[in-house]
């Protein structure tokens, strides 16, 4: 996988350049027939530390770092997560390299300041529950908070989302992939006066 996500991100360097300059933007723009490519490694220790010397790993690894090196203006992209951000778990190089870095409660000082930069003034008691986060990089850093949200929940925010932008009741439900008794059901539970005016 990464050997190909390689090879499409240099071919995008140069078959694709006249987008960017119709575009005049840095970033390919991307679209249903130019899709963005994600590589998502979830638990990255078993892969992106570098004590792992097997050479398959480590040939994954490698590409990983180049890809982050080279591929981003080319819409090739990768989201990894780990238990903790030290070396023993992730590399350095592709720490470094992370556009973006998101800390949660968990952590301790040792790790913050290895992901972040030490003499930040952050601690690990800024984040006191579960959901709590830092995000960001070395310069631009904020503290979030994110809760879990279970597949009805998602549904039943969509189902409202929808709603709240007036479209009908068949049309929430074509566009959720959901029936019309499960709105009806959603729409009464959360609002008795939801269904008027459909």
């Amino acid at each position: 996988m990464t050997v190909v996500a390689l090879a499409i991100a240099r071919d995008r360097k140069t078959s694709y350049r006249h987008l960017k300059v119709a575009a005049n933007a840095k970033l390919l723009p991307v679209s249903r027939d130019l899709p963005e490519i994600v590589i998502s490694i979830d638990e990255a220790a078993e892969v992106l530390s570098p004590t792992n010397r097997d050479p398959l790993t480590r040939q994954v690894r490698d590409n990983l770092q180049e890809i982050q090196r080279i591929a981003g203006n080319e819409a090739v992209n990768v989201i990894v997560s780990s238990l903790r951000p030290t070396s023993d778990m992730i590399a350095p190089q592709i720490l470094k390299q992370s556009a973006v870095r998101i800390a949660l409660h968990g952590l301790d000082d040792a790790d913050l300041g290895h992901m972040y930069g030490w003499n930040r003034g952050i601690s690990a008691e800024d984040l006191p529950t579960k959901g709590c986060a830092f995000v960001g990089k070395d310069t631009d850093l904020i503290a979030a908070k994110a809760w879990f949200l279970e597949p009805r929940q998602i549904q039943d925010a969509a189902i409202m989302a929808r709603r709240e932008r007036g479209e009908s009741i068949r049309a929430i439900a074509a566009g959720v992939k959901v029936s019309v008794g499960v709105v009806h059901k959603t729409l009464a539970e959360a609002r008795p006066d939801a269904q008027q005016g459909q």
